[in-house]
């Protein structure tokens, strides 16, 4: 079955992962209170990277779309700056409520121009991912099925993406011990490290096997 033929090639990046992630948590038990705040804090080193990688990430797609190594990448580098954007809360930078909640639409302190702004702004990224991942998704699934590199890290990100919202959701609410919920929450911003690095690295892989495509057509 492709089901099981694609997790055959994709589980190796996915549990060297997971471990890297549990190992990293388990450590922070042992760290002093202070220094593991800091570490999962608001613009802290772990946010930075998250940030930094994305940002990274969206200038290597620009790049491939200017010496037209990808033609998805002008949308692919739109996607990761609204990813860094969101790491950054960029969504309630502006308003007391997140403008991707249901809540924003309906409270009585929005004016109703702040609300169609926002709504336009929402749906027209949520139609740009749609759009791409409609147009890239058969060749994603080629690329798993024939062991292609850039492929499986890609298909790995897109896992830690949901990975990430159900750690997120399942935690949400759980009355823990604050050692508890630092560990938490670095388990949950490690989580969402993983996604950027799987990105970048697919990236960094599909160009290098464009550029070795290119010398090998050229003999």
């Amino acid at each position: 079955m492709l089901i099981f033929e694609l997790l055959k090639n994709i589980y190796k990046p996915f549990l060297i992962a997971a471990c890297a992630i549990v190992i990293f948590s388990l450590i922070l038990t042992y760290m002093p209170e202070g220094l593991a705040v800091e570490l999962i804090d608001e613009d802290g080193p772990v946010e930075t990277a998250q940030v930094a990688l994305y940002l990274i990430a969206a200038m290597v797609c620009f790049v491939y779309k200017v010496r037209k190594i990808w033609d998805g990448g002008l949308s692919a580098g739109f996607i990761m700056t609204v990813f860094a954007l969101r790491e950054l809360d960029f969504q309630v930078k502006f308003t007391e409520i997140s403008v991707t909640r249901t809540k924003y639409y309906f409270s009585p302190d929005v004016s109703f121009d702040a609300k169609i702004l926002a709504g336009f702004i929402v749906i027209s990224i949520i139609l740009i991912i749609i759009s791409f991942a409609w147009k890239n998704f058969i060749n994603l699934i080629n690329g798993v099925k024939n062991n292609k590199i850039w492929a499986i890290l890609t298909m790995n990100g897109i896992i830690f993406i949901f990975l990430s919202m159900l750690i997120d959701m399942s935690l949400r609410g759980l009355e823990i011990n604050k050692r508890r919920e630092i560990v938490k929450s670095f388990f949950e911003e490690m989580t969402e490290l993983a996604i950027p690095v799987f990105f970048l690295t697919a990236l960094i892989t599909y160009g290098i096997s464009c550029l070795q495509n290119q010398k090998n057509a050229g003999r």
